[in-house]
This record gives C-alpha cells, structure tokens and sequence, in this order.
C-alpha cells in the first residue's frame, strides 16, 4: 500500500489556499484604500486650518497687505509665491489645488487633491472627491 497524498487532494489544497489568498487581499486593499481616504481628510484639515493661522497671523501682523482671493497651493499667486512655499507645511502638502479667502482671512472654499483623492472645503463641511 502506498502513502501519500492524491492529486485531488493536493488541488483541494491549492484551492483552499488560493480562496483565503484571495480573501487576504481584498481586505487589504480595501483597508488601504480607506487609509489614504483618511489621510486625505486629516491632511486637508490640517493643510485648511494652517491656511487659516497663516492669513490671520499676516493680518495681525501687518507684515504683507493681504486681499481676499483665490491662491493656488502650487503656482505663484500673483508677486506672492505658492501657498505651499509660503506655509513651510510639515505635513503633506496638496499635489494642487486652491484655496478662497474671504474678507476677514478665513477659508471658506478649497479644493486640494492628495495622491489619489481630492477634498472639496465649504463652509466647514469637508468631502472627499475620488479621482
């Protein structure tokens, strides 16, 4: 009598592995993918709220004279560099994107896009925009 294992069982086997494989993988990419969803909104919160000290610091300050306005974070506004050279940011910054300042120095709009995702800003309502 000989041991061993069939070939059916040996693909039983492969099979049962490849069906958890796959399982594995999926969870994975959809626990990524939620991750860079997250790490979009928290950046744009951040990147916003930045925005928001920076102008307000300025006009305190008196230092530039300041215009409501649309600025871009990645092209030179105007005399004024980008916002993304200006802030010195130590988060991530947004691949492009521009932000609306109102007349007393506060975001009111922006739209910014992060790696794979967009976050659209109104008003203090934040949404993610996928590309």
């Amino acid at each position: 009598m000989k041991k061993g294992f069939t070939l059916l069982e040996m693909l039983a086997v492969i099979v049962l592995l490849l069906i958890i494989s796959s399982i594995a993988i999926l969870d994975f990419n959809k626990r990524t993918d939620k991750a860079d969803q997250d790490a979009a909104l928290a950046n744009a919160r951040t990147y916003i709220a930045e925005v928001n000290r920076y102008f307000l610091k300025q006009d305190l300050n008196e230092e530039v004279p300041l215009e409501a306005g649309i600025y871009s974070v990645n092209e030179p506004n105007g005399e004024m560099d980008s916002l993304n050279d200006i802030l010195k940011f130590s988060g991530t910054n947004p691949t492009s994107g521009n932000v609306t300042i109102s007349e007393d120095y506060q975001v009111t709009q922006a739209l910014l896009q992060f790696k794979y995702y967009g976050v659209s800003y109104q008003n203090g309502k934040y949404e993610l925009i996928k590309e």
